[in-house]
């Protein structure tokens, strides 16, 4: 019942949107902003299912006379290294530009539960790295005044596996696993008819992409993800809005990889005879791990749920299959709608808005399809955002679920594949 209310509700939202706005929906504001703005704060941060760190983080937005953005920013503590960025480089024109993206990190955590909906909560591993390092090439191609936007985007990065942990921290077996390198690609479409980009209150955004992620021997399996989002924004008020969407993740298999358990097993690089205190706990973790390995070698995983963009009420990728989907309703209430400059030493900007928000969330998941809406994962809470003008989006969501509570604090909406 609770299912076709949800279902009633995103068709009645899409008819709405069709016959009031989108036949014709202009920009309220300019879409290439130039207002210069800056930030540099300490921060200390903490993210379910990776940890938490302090550090100091710094931005600015619309440098060099153009759209172009800067960001960097330090960790210490369960993470520690850095992390970069350049975006909206432009490229002989405006219309083509380039971001750049990089982590690199001497420190970190992977904590990986198992897979499928229904995964207990409790039982995850915990593997330390000692390197971590990622880049990513987007080149990104955006024209009618950014309302169709076309990308594409190479990554390549390698991650040396230490240590694995228990659930309370204590080490039970050393990784002796090869550094491992790993690439992805990624070709992308989005078509933005809403009244802006940025900070949309009526329209209809369309989202998809084919991400490959090519295999680097024939123990991986050869696999992409097909994606698609759709969020459709209905104006309450002047100055308020209520948004519905939808995303699809598919892996798509194109050859399988080493389903051989006992292969698996012995590529995972961790001996747990060699410490007999905790050869039984660690055996169990392996275990879990050689399970994991399988399935994503016969089936290949869609992107995760849960975490700072989705099923804000979970650690960040807690669920994961070969197949998910998700709806999302969130009603931004404005506070206020200004243009108010602000210089405050450390940080400079214009600010446009100052947003409560209030959402409800749910997800299917499953590696075949026709169990995909068998079993649903809910989550719902409140946040509170500052939206300002060169292009930042301060965001702190405070979601509950079936599982408890969690606090995400990152920047930009959540949702979407690309935004």
């Amino acid at each position: 019942m609770k299912q076709k209310l949800i279902s009633c509700c995103f068709i009645t939202a899409f008819i709405f949107l069709v016959t009031q706005c989108v036949l014709a929906i202009d920009r309220r504001k300019d879409q290439s902003p130039r207002e210069f703005e800056y930030a540099f704060v300490p921060y200390a941060m903490k993210m379910p299912g990776i940890g938490s760190w302090v550090g100091i983080g710094g931005g600015m937005s619309n440098v060099f006379g153009s759209e172009t953005d800067l960001f960097l920013a330090t960790l210490s503590g369960d993470l520690n290294g850095y992390v970069g960025a350049i975006t909206e480089f432009p490229i002989f024109t405006q219309h083509f530009t380039l971001n750049y993206f990089r982590t690199d990190f001497s420190k970190g955590s992977i904590q990986t539960y198992g897979r499928g909906i229904e995964s207990d909560p409790e039982e995850y591993q915990v593997i330390i790295t000692d390197k971590a390092v990622y880049n990513t090439y987007m080149l990104n191609i955006k024209l009618w005044e950014k309302r169709l936007h076309l990308y594409a985007s190479k990554g390549d990065g390698v991650f040396n596996l230490d240590s694995l942990l228990n659930n309370d921290g204590d080490e039970i077996a050393e990784v002796t696993r090869e550094e491992q390198k790993y690439r992805v690609s990624d070709i992308g479409m989005v078509v933005d008819y809403t009244d802006d980009r940025l900070d949309p209150r009526k329209g209809i955004r369309f989202e998809g992409r084919k991400a490959d992620s090519p295999r680097e021997d024939d123990f991986d399996p050869l696999y992409y993800r097909a994606e698609y989002n759709i969020a459709v924004y209905i104006p309450i008020g002047s100055i308020n809005t209520w948004v519905f969407n939808y995303f699809q993740s598919d892996a798509i298999v194109q050859e399988q990889g080493e389903t051989d358990k006992t292969v698996i097993r012995s590529e995972q690089g961790i001996d747990c005879s060699l410490n007999p205190s905790t050869e039984t706990e660690c055996n169990e973790k392996l275990d879990e791990i050689v399970e994991q390995v399988y399935a994503n070698n016969k089936y290949g995983t869609a992107s995760s749920l849960g975490g700072v963009m989705n099923m804000r009420s979970y650690p960040q990728g807690r669920f994961y299959a070969a197949h998910t989907m998700f709806y999302g309703s969130e009603f931004r209430w404005n506070l206020t709608e200004e243009f108010t400059p602000f210089d405050i030493f450390l940080a400079k900007g214009v600010r446009t808005s100052f947003q409560l928000a209030f959402f409800y969330e749910k997800a299917t998941l499953a590696d075949e399809v026709e169990d995909m809406g068998k079993d649903w994962v809910e989550s719902y809470g409140t946040g509170v955002r500052m939206v300002l003008a060169g292009g930042f989006i301060f965001r702190l969501d405070v979601a509950n679920g079936n599982e408890g509570v969690q606090t995400q604090l990152f920047l930009n909406y959540p949702w979407g594949l690309f935004y």
